[in-house]
C-alpha cells in the first residue's frame, strides 16, 4: 500500500531526480563550453608560438646581417687605412724627390750661369737657354706632381673619415 508518506517521498524523489538531471545537463553544457574555450585558447597559443618563432627567426637573421655589414665595414676601414698609409709614404717620397730635384736644379742653374758668363759664342748661349727652359719645365712638372699627390691624399683622408663615421654609426646601432 502506498501511503501519503510514500507518495510525498516519491514526489520529493522525482523533484530531486529532475533537479539532478537539470544540474547534469547544466554541467554538461558548462563542460562543453569549457572544452570549446580550451580548444580556442589552445589554437591561440599555437598561433602565438608560431608568431614568436617567426619573429625570433627574423631578429636572429637581422642581427646576423648587421654583424656581416659591420664586418664588411671594418674590412673596408682596414683597406682604407692601408691605402692612406701608402699615400702618405708616396707623398713623403715625392716631397723628398722634389727637394732633391730642386737642389739639382739650383746647382744646374748655377753652372749654367757660370758657363753663360764664360761663353761668348751665341750658339752656346742658345743651348744654355734651351737647357734652362728644360730645367724650368722639369721644375713645373715636379710642382704639379706634388700638388696631385697632396690632392689625392686629401681625397683619401676624406674617404677614410666618411668610412670611420659610418662604422661608428653602425656600432652605435648595434
Amino acid at each position: 500500500m502506498i501511503t501519503s508518506f510514500h507518495l510525498a517521498r516519491w514526489q520529493e524523489f522525482r523533484r530531486v531526480v529532475a533537479s539532478l538531471q537539470r544540474d547534469c545537463k547544466s554541467q554538461l553544457e558548462t563542460e562543453q563550453e569549457a572544452k570549446e574555450a580550451f580548444s580556442f585558447l589552445n589554437s591561440q597559443v599555437k598561433s602565438l608560438r608560431a608568431a614568436f618563432a617567426t619573429l625570433s627567426d627574423l631578429v636572429v637573421e637581422e642581427v646576423d646581417n648587421m654583424r656581416s655589414d659591420l664586418h664588411k665595414l671594418r674590412e673596408q676601414q682596414k683597406l682604407t687605412l692601408a691605402e692612406l698609409t701608402e699615400a702618405a709614404r708616396l707623398q713623403a717620397e715625392s716631397e723628398e724627390r722634389s727637394k732633391q730635384m730642386q737642389r739639382e736644379l739650383l746647382n744646374l742653374r748655377s753652372k749654367i750661369r757660370r758657363i753663360a758668363l764664360v761663353a761668348a759664342a751665341p750658339s752656346i748661349r742658345e743651348d744654355m737657354a734651351l737647357i734652362q727652359n728644360a730645367l724650368e719645365a722639369s721644375q713645373k712638372g715636379m710642382k704639379d706632381l706634388s700638388r696631385r699627390c697632396s690632392r689625392a691624399e686629401k681625397d683619401q683622408v676624406a674617404g677614410y673619415e666618411d668610412l670611420s663615421r659610418r662604422c661608428s654609426l653602425a656600432e652605435k646601432d648595434q
